[in-house]
C-alpha cells in the first residue's frame, strides 16, 4: 500500500481545518508580544498547501514527482516554522538564519531525493524520519520553556508534539522495514495515517488556540495593571502640590466631599507665612521656595499621618487635627512659628521676619468642616492684621463650634 493513499474526504477536512486555524491564529499574532504566533499561523498555512500538493499528485499522475516534491517542501515548511515558534516563545529571540539554513538543507535533500528516486518506498520513510527529528527538536525547545504561570495550552501542545514525534519515527521505521526489505503492502492500519495525523494536529491547534487566549489574558491583565497604576499616579499628581509634595486645594475639596457623611470631629487650622513677599522681593523666587519647603516639613514633624496638611495656594497652608481640639491644634502651630522662626531669623534678620500667621476653630462633626474652615480663616487674617508691624504673633482665643 502507498504510504501517501488516503480517503479524499478525510484529507479534504484535514486540509480545511488547518486553513481554519491559521485563519484564527493570524489575528492574534497582533495581540501577543513575540513573534511566535506568526510563525504557527504561517506553518498551519504551509501544511494546507502540502495537503493541497498531495492531493494534486493522488489526482493527476502526471503531476505526481512534482506534487509530492512540493508535499514534502511544504511538510517540512511546517515543520521548520513549527520549530522557530517553539524557539522563539522559549528564549524571546528567534534565530531566524538557523532555521533558514535548515530549511535549505531539507529543500535540497528532499529535491534531489525525489529526483533520484521515484518509488515512494524509498522516500517516504526518510521524509517522515526527517520530520520526526524536527518535530522532537521543536519539543526539546519548548520542554525547557518555564512560563510565569502554568499554562494548560503548552502542556497540549508539548503532548501534541511529543505525539508527533512517536508517530512520524514510527513511521519512519516500519515504512523503512517494509520498504526495503522489498514487502508489498504496508500494514493496513497505516492506510489510515492522515486520521493520526489529524487528531494529533488537532490537539496541537487547540493548544495553540488555549495558549493564545492564556498570553492575550495574561498581557490584557497586565495592560490593566498599568493602566491602573497609571492612574492612580496621576490622580495623585492631581491632588499634590508639585513643590512642597502636600496635598492640593482639589485634595481639599475632594476630603470635604468625603467627609461629609463621617461621624468625626475635630480642629483645623488656616496658616500663612508673615513677610513671605518680602523674602521673594529681597532675596529671590528659589529662597521663597526654600522657605515653603521648610515650612512643609516643620508642618509634617508636629502633626500625625492620619492628619492632613493642605498648601491651599501660595504661601497659605491648612491642617485638620482629626479628633483633636483648637487649644491643641493652636499649641503645635505654636511650636512650628518657633522652629520657623528661629531658622529662618538666622539668616536673613534683620532684612526679613519670617513668621506664621494662623486661625483655628473646632467642628464637632465632619459636615461643619467647611464652616470651620471660614471661621479658622477669618480669624487668621484678624491675627495677621493684629501682629502686622510685629515680629510676634497675637494669639487669638480658639472658640469651638
Amino acid at each position: 500500500m502507498d504510504p501517501l493513499v488516503s480517503g479524499f474526504p478525510l484529507l479534504t477536512v484535514h486540509a480545511a481545518g488547518i486553513i481554519l486555524v491559521a485563519m484564527l491564529l493570524r489575528p492574534l499574532a497582533r495581540l501577543v508580544s513575540g513573534m511566535y504566533l506568526s510563525y504557527w499561523s504561517t506553518a498551519w498555512i504551509s501544511l494546507a498547501c502540502s495537503l493541497a500538493f498531495l492531493f494534486c499528485a493522488l489526482q493527476f499522475s502526471e503531476f505526481r514527482i512534482l506534487g509530492i516534491l512540493l508535499h514534502f517542501l511544504c511538510d517540512y515548511g511546517f515543520a521548520v516554522l513549527l520549530w522557530a515558534g517553539c524557539d522563539e516563545l522559549a528564549t524571546g529571540c528567534a534565530s531566524r538564519r538557523r532555521f533558514l539554513i535548515a530549511g535549505l538543507i531539507l529543500i535540497f535533500l528532499s529535491a534531489t531525493a525525489t529526483v533520484a528516486v521515484e518509488e515512494m518506498q524509498y522516500l517516504f520513510p526518510f521524509h517522515a524520519g526527517a520530520m520526526g527529528l524536527i518535530f522532537l527538536l521543536a519539543a526539546l525547545r519548548l520542554w525547557r520553556y518555564r512560563p510565569s504561570s502554568p499554562s494548560t495550552g503548552l502542556y497540549l501542545i508539548q503532548v501534541a508534539l511529543l505525539g508527533l514525534v512517536v508517530l512520524y519515527t514510527h513511521y519512519a521505521v516500519v515504512s523503512g522495514i517494509a520498504g526495503f526489505v522489498k514487502v508489498q503492502n504496508l500494514p493496513p492500519y497505516l492506510g489510515f495515517w492522515s486520521l493520526y495525523d489529524l487528531f494529533l494536529e488537532t490537539a496541537l491547534a487547540f493548544g495553540m488556540m488555549v495558549h493564545a487566549s492564556e498570553q492575550i489574558r495574561a498581557e490584557l491583565e497586565h495592560r490593566n495593571q498599568q493602566l491602573t497604576s497609571a492612574s492612580e499616579n496621576l490622580s495623585r499628581v492631581a491632588r499634590t502640590d508639585p513643590l512642597t509634595g502636600l496635598l492640593n486645594r482639589r485634595a481639599l475639596d475632594d476630603l470635604l466631599e468625603d467627609m461629609k457623611n463621617l461621624p468625626c470631629s475635630g480642629a483645623v487650622g488656616v496658616i500663612d507665612l508673615n513677610n513671605f513677599k518680602m523674602l521673594n522681593d529681597t532675596h529671590g523666587h528659589s529662597v521663597g521656595d526654600d522657605a515653603l519647603q521648610f515650612l512643609a516639613q516643620t508642618l509634617r514633624s508636629h502633626f500625625r499621618n492620619q492628619d492632613p496638611i493642605f498648601r491651599t495656594g501660595g504661601d497659605e497652608f491648612l491642617v485638620f487635627l482629626l479628633h483633636g481640639t483648637a487649644e491643641e491644634l493652636h499649641i503645635r502651630l505654636s511650636r512650628v512659628d518657633t522652629v520657623v522662626r528661629g531658622h529662618w531669623t538666622e539668616q536673613f534678620a534683620p532684612s526679613v521676619v519670617l513668621s506664621l500667621a494662623w486661625g483655628v476653630s473646632e467642628f464637632p462633626h465632619a459636615s461643619h468642616a467647611r464652616k470651620a474652615i471660614n471661621l479658622a480663616d477669618l480669624r487668621m487674617y484678624e491675627q495677621k492684621k493684629t501682629s502686622k508691624n510685629t515680629d510676634t504673633p497675637i494669639e487669638t482665643p480658639t472658640i469651638g463650634d
